[in-house]
């Protein structure tokens, strides 16, 4: 009796303590499964309010990016660097080696490469992206994409490995047969060894250092269009894509460093335009006075224009305009927006105009140094300028005869369009 009596008390203890323990338990599994719920609920509602905040600011962004880009005139530049590239394959029967040339001009390049010792690292480099300006003038699009992936592999301390890519790239399709038009590029890479200690010391000082950012880090330079290795289209996509704040806080910081560079020149080339039209309001006024007087007038010294900026209208017509210690260079004639800005020019017997083969700027120039397009340098002879200047000078003369064989312009004659354009010697020596 004494044992069922002390059996009793220890069993309803044990009852209790059990109900207690499954009314925890529970109280527990209620709590454990509404936290998430809960948590899961304010995070959702935390990541819509974030969407919400990075598409309001993209656009406004990217409009701000476009609106640089056109005040700039680098879209204008790039635009008949586009057209030129297009109007390439629409070349007459005459120039057709001439292209061809230009569809193998990638391969030489790579082929050079094959015989540049890997320990020439930023001779690699150079001659890689040659290869690519080459291919991108050609208008060979999927070259120009793999051989851009290849430079971003680009390792300083290691270049061999991007020598291999490029090559493999070149035997990817079909190769490269010499002729005995490339003997002397083929000197070109046997000898580039042999240039010397002072060479590869010029190489180094003349050359950007080599980037190894991926991709996703190289995009956010691509604003506005000025890089090399990557485009404007890639920053676009980057800005339109991006779901995180940190990105796009990187998008826009990247690109409000090149901006404010950009609106920087801008507004000192503003202020010499200024400073121009008061000058050349005063000369003016100087030889009104000495004309009613029944002086001479005194003739202004010999002016040579500077890089000046405005916002303007580019037209459709090319000239040539004479630049100081240069030869006579393509342009487009361009039209204040600013009616006043247009009047007073008019008054001053100036011109803005948009240089051909330059990143949108701007010049003003004087009637009198402007003379009419003929598609050829205007120079008989153009020895006397630098080879720099005399290869920028035949670019920019071929840029503009593309746009305007585009436009199906037919002041030009098209029979000669191609082959007289003042630099047949130069060809000749260039080999």
């Amino acid at each position: 009796e004494n044992n069922n009596n002390n059996n009793k008390p220890k069993g309803s203890v044990r009852h209790r303590l059990e109900s207690e323990w499954e009314d925890s338990q529970q109280t527990r599994r209620k709590l454990t499964m509404s936290t998430p719920v809960s948590t899961l609920s304010s995070s959702t509602t935390n990541q819509a309010a974030l969407n919400q905040i990075l598409e309001k600011l993209k656009q406004p962004l990217l409009d701000l990016e476009e609106r640089i880009y056109e005040l700039s005139g680098l879209s204008m530049a790039h635009q008949d660097q586009n057209t030129a590239d297009d109007n390439m394959s629409t070349v007459e029967n005459t120039v057709a080696e001439e292209r061809q040339k230009m569809l193998m001009a990638w391969k030489r390049k790579i082929h050079i490469l094959q015989k540049i010792p890997s320990k020439r690292g930023t001779l690699i480099r150079e001659t890689l992206v040659q290869a690519i300006d080459a291919a991108r003038k050609a208008n060979l699009g999927d070259i120009v994409v793999k051989l851009r992936s290849v430079l971003l592999m680009y390792d300083r301390t290691a270049p061999g490995e991007c020598k291999r890519q490029a090559v493999q790239v070149l035997k990817d399709h079909g190769g490269y047969d010499m002729d005995d038009g490339d003997e002397d590029d083929d000197e070109e890479g046997e000898g580039a060894d042999k240039d010397g200690k002072e060479e590869a010391d010029e190489e180094k000082e003349e050359l950007p250092i080599p980037s190894n950012l991926c991709f996703e880090a190289m995009s956010m330079l691509g604003s506005l269009g000025d890089n090399t290795n990557v485009t404007r289209l890639d920053w676009i996509h980057a800005v339109k894509s991006c779901k995180t704040i940190s990105r796009f806080s990187a998008l826009s910081a990247a690109f409000l460093q090149k901006a404010s560079l950009r609106l920087d020149k801008l507004s000192s080339e503003r202020e010499a335009l200024e400073k121009s039209l008061e000058r050349w309001k005063k000369e003016l006024e100087r030889n009104k006075r000495r004309g009613s007087k029944g002086g001479n007038k005194k003739s202004a010294s010999k002016e040579y224009p500077t890089e000046m900026w405005a916002d303007v209208d580019y037209t459709d017509e090319f000239c040539m305009v004479h630049l100081e210690t240069h030869p006579w260079w393509p342009a487009k004639k361009c039209v204040a927006k600013d009616s006043k800005l247009q009047k007073s020019l008019h008054t001053f017997d100036r011109v803005l105009v948009a240089m051909v083969g330059e990143h949108g700027g701007l010049r003003c120039v004087k009637s009198t140094d402007i003379s009419k397009f003929t598609g050829s340098a205007k120079e008989t002879n153009l020895d006397k300028f630098s080879k720099t200047d005399r290869l920028q000078l035949k670019e920019s003369l071929a840029i503009a005869r593309r746009i305007l064989r585009g436009r199906q312009d037919m002041f030009l004659d098209d029979n000669n369009i191609e082959e007289d354009d003042g630099f047949r010697e130069e060809k000749k020596s260039a080999t």
